[in-house]
């Protein structure tokens, strides 16, 4: 097993993983902890791992009880009447909780088989982000220590721990509060986060069974070899992952019968997110774009009835008697806020609330308030529904706080909200392409967003499936031919290679197809070499990756145009499935009264 370990400290859980052979990488803040990593939590991303820990076995998190713990919690938290969390009124406990907010939001994205929290018994169990585990409960004398030492660990597994021992039972020393027996004897914190050893194997052990349980194969004859668990259960179809076809169109597939839902897109891009429409069936009355090269490629491809080539600050001070009735009567608003402020490949927080000249537009703005300024123009429209979409790096770190805003923007808006952090390969899209999506429903329509399925379970789309042509093929005077030729197929990037070889990182933009892998996400800068021809992927491979048509008119049908188009855009066959599925959840059945009336 491949194990991340998390505020890591003596390095307990790993060097109980160890002694049974498996693979460990510790992170850790303190400098004093001899940690694989020391990086402040709050800031760690996938980058920062290796990749084989990118998406590990198991997680475990000790995370920092200081603000948690029974002893110190009045002076850090205060109890909510109304939802029973621990509201944060320390500096300390708000960066408590960012930092296992963050954390939780990277092991969506890590997926891990096993994830495992561990906190002394105390405030942790009350917050909202620690809901949903399974709580075990234990004490250290119950595992070898002469001290009790209550502590809850929370995992999506049953740990089956022992239960935890009464106070002034004999298998711990007595420690009234106040005494120098028991814990309180030990002055450095450190020192008072080892776990004991007993304690450590007994969940190594568990998570030896449950993913020993968890990949067992059935292997009787030639036959049985061909069929998977869900051929073997009652209604298994509804589990078995689906088989995507419809990444591969062409205009003429639009859907001829339409469902009457009436869509507006705001920061159009390419029209990723209006084909996506289409194909759902939905009418897509027009766009707003910034950008006149790429609007002047959305009018060729989709003949908006309303089109406004502005600033969408602009749009907003638009008099309404200037506006179309019928953008006032939406079921859906669109919106896909540029993200290179958030983009975990971007300068991230050193660019927040700086003006810059960005590709996207020509004008000086910042981006970073955009999501607010499209706030602006739903209060303006009043539409149904929104769908409003966003890089992952958005829900990582000290962006966070941002989210927290745009909740709030929602509500005082009169809407209800919620988010879910959507993978494209899940989705029946042949990339990596992960995704916030918001979806927010007017009040008055009393639907909750927080109770719609958008869990998508398509089986994962490999490059060689899609792979058509080839690419440019690349100088051997490069570095990155250099360190491609050295590849194998689980590198995916030639960062990958240089760690592999012990040299220093460089070449981080310069990616790696495999026929057998997925395509990570298709950026607008697009750099994706093919491992086994030394060729850069083709025009169509992007296409196809991006889910765009195969007639779709980029203009000039160069590499460079067709790889910024796509990767500036939503691909459609992701929202093509979130408006399928809004349809199937009844979110728009308020137009069959309409249509009655």
């Amino acid at each position: 097993m491949y194990v991340l370990e998390l505020f890591s400290g003596f390095e307990c859980m790993s060097n109980a993983f160890r002694e049974k052979g498996h693979h460990c990488f510790t992170v850790d803040w303190d400098l004093r902890f001899d940690s694989n990593l020391h990086k402040d939590i709050s800031k760690l991303t996938l980058e920062d791992l290796p990749n084989e820990f990118r998406t590990p076995d198991v997680v475990f998190c000790g995370t920092d009880c200081t603000t948690y713990s029974v002893a110190a919690i009045s002076h850090h938290r205060r109890k909510n009447p109304i939802t029973g969390n621990l509201d944060p009124i320390s500096e300390k406990a708000k960066k408590a909780d960012m930092m296992n907010r963050h954390v939780k939001e990277l092991l969506k994205i890590m997926n891990p088989k096993i994830v495992i929290w561990e906190n002394p018994v105390g405030g942790l169990r009350k917050m909202d982000f620690m809901q949903g585990y399974i709580r075990n409960t234990t004490t250290y004398c119950q595992y070898g220590f002469s001290y009790r030492k209550a502590t809850d660990f929370f995992s999506n597994i049953d740990l089956k721990l022992k239960p935890p021992c009464k106070n002034g039972n004999s298998c711990h020393e007595k420690a009234p509060r106040g005494s120098k027996s028991g814990i309180q004897r030990i002055k450095d914190p450190a020192l008072k986060s080892v776990y004991p050893p007993d304690l450590c194997r007994h969940i190594v052990n568990m998570c030896e069974e449950y993913i020993t349980n968890k990949d067992k194969g059935i292997k009787k004859g030639q036959f049985m070899e061909q069929m998977t668990i869900f051929d073997l259960m009652d209604n298994g179809d509804l589990f078995k992952p689906k088989e995507s076809t419809d990444w591969k169109w062409r205009f003429a597939d639009y859907p001829h019968e339409k469902n009457g839902i009436k869509v507006f897109s705001c920061f159009a891009c390419g029209g990723g997110s209006t084909m996506g429409y289409k194909l759902a069936g939905c009418d897509v009355l027009g766009c707003c774009e910034i950008d006149k090269t790429m609007n002047d490629i959305y009018i060729k491809n989709h003949h908006p009835k309303y089109n406004y080539l502005m600033d969408i600050r602009d749009f907003n001070k638009m008099p309404d008697n200037e506006i179309p009735e019928e953008l006032f009567n939406l079921d859906i608003l669109d919106g896909s806020p540029p993200c290179t402020t958030f983009s975990m490949a971007g300068d991230r927080e050193d660019s927040w609330g700086k003006k810059k000249k960005f590709r996207e537009g020509q004008k000086e703005q910042t981006l970073d308030d955009l999501s607010f300024v499209f706030i602006d123009t739903i209060k303006k429209l009043r539409p149904k529904v929104v769908i409003m979409e966003n890089v992952e790096g958005l829900l990582l770190g000290e962006a966070w706080s941002y989210v927290q805003k745009i909740y709030k923007g929602f509500i005082d808006a009169g809407y209800r909200l919620n988010h879910w952090l959507l993978k494209g390969e899940k989705m029946g899209v042949p990339q990596t392409r992960h995704r916030v999506f918001f979806i927010a429903i007017r009040n008055d329509l009393n639907i909750d967003p927080s109770n719609i399925d958008m869990y998508f379970n398509y089986k994962p789309i490999p490059f060689g499936e899609i792979r058509s042509g080839e690419g440019r093929p690349l100088s051997p005077d490069t570095q990155a031919y250099k360190y491609i030729k050295l590849a194998t197929p689980k590198d995916k990037r030639v960062i990958d290679v240089l760690a592999r070889l012990g040299e220093k990182e460089r070449c981080f933009g310069q990616k790696i197809a495999w026929n057998e892998n997925v395509l990570q996400t298709i950026p607008a800068n697009l750099d994706y070499t093919c491992g086994d021809t030394l060729k850069s992927i083709s025009n169509a491979d992007v296409i196809h990756a991006q889910t765009f048509p195969e007639d779709y008119n980029f203009g000039e049908f160069t590499f460079d145009r067709i790889s910024y188009v796509c990767g500036m855009s939503v691909p459609p066959i992701m929202i093509k499935r979130i408006v399928q599925r809004l349809i199937d959840e009844k979110v728009f059945d308020y137009k069959n009264t309409e249509s009655n009336t």
